[in-house]
């Protein structure tokens, strides 16, 4: 076993990442102030590479002399290490090898406000995601500081208006191509209130139910939202008429008990 501080890593060159072209294992140093990149391949390798703004540019670095077929990669625990664990074997008849790789001789000091910038979180420029704005504070792609145990992300947070988007098809209902939802073809909407009682209330749907865990208030939510409504009135049904003695005729002058039978 052998450990390497960063400025005994021997650097090869600088490139411009777009994406890689093969498979590689990425490990979150400081919190994320730093990202270790080493490719996943059966072949022997020797480098690893290293960037501290984001993964937009990148450094390579050989990590060890001999190549070494690499069986795994560890980070030490907690979100806010700077050491990594390299192991694996020189060749399949060998022992195992361990390279641990201290990256704290990068960092010459600790991480000030100045080195902070709020980011918003978004999709494809569009703010509001589940309902919600959310603002974080990250650091600086170009500081180069050690963040620690004492960082914390603060964010606010603030309700979005809601939109069509905001909202999925309820049950029976299905997404059409224009996008809006229709009743499917085995549902009829009027069955959801054959059950109901008169004087009582059911939920009458739109067609739309927001996405579960959606925070979004105001806009199109009266509109997409199920209103409470009144269960229709019903005429009676099942109407049965029979006397007491279960006879179709009567006596002229004779009383008789007529049994009335209503289902509803």
């Amino acid at each position: 076993a052998q450990t390497l501080h960063f400025a005994e890593l021997n650097p090869a060159f600088f490139f411009l990442l777009q994406i890689f072209d093969e498979e590689y294992a990425v490990l979150y140093l400081d919190q994320g102030g730093a990202l270790v990149a080493i490719r996943h391949t059966p072949l022997p390798i020797r480098h690893l590479w290293l960037s501290f703004d984001e993964g937009r540019q990148w450094n390579k670095y050989s990590f060890t002399n001999t190549p070494l077929f690499v069986d795994g990669v560890l980070g030490e625990p907690g979100e806010e290490t700077l050491i990594m664990t390299i192991f694996g074997h020189f060749s399949h008849r060998s022992e195992w090898q361990l390279v641990k790789i201290d990256f704290r001789s990068i960092f010459n000091r600790r991480c000030t406000e100045a080195d902070y910038q709020t980011w918003h979180l978004h999709n494809q420029g569009e703010p509001c995601l589940m309902g919600v704005k959310r603002i974080y504070r990250k650091l600086k792609p170009t500081s180069r500081c050690v963040m620690g145990k004492t960082y914390s992300v603060t964010m606010t947070s603030a309700p979005c208006d809601c939109t069509e988007a905001d909202f999925e098809c309820d049950y029976g209902y299905e997404r059409r191509t224009d996008g809006k939802c229709s009743p499917a073809f085995w549902f009829h909407p009027s069955s959801m209130s054959r059950s109901c009682t008169t004087g009582m209330t059911f939920l009458n749907s739109t067609g739309y139910r927001k996405v579960v865990s959606n925070n979004c208030t105001a806009g199109v939510i009266a509109e997409y939202t199920a209103r409470q409504q009144h269960c229709p009135i019903q005429a009676p049904k099942g109407l049965h008429l029979v006397t007491s003695e279960g006879r179709l005729t009567a006596m002229l002058g004779a009383n008789v008990t007529f049994l009335v039978f209503l289902e509803e």
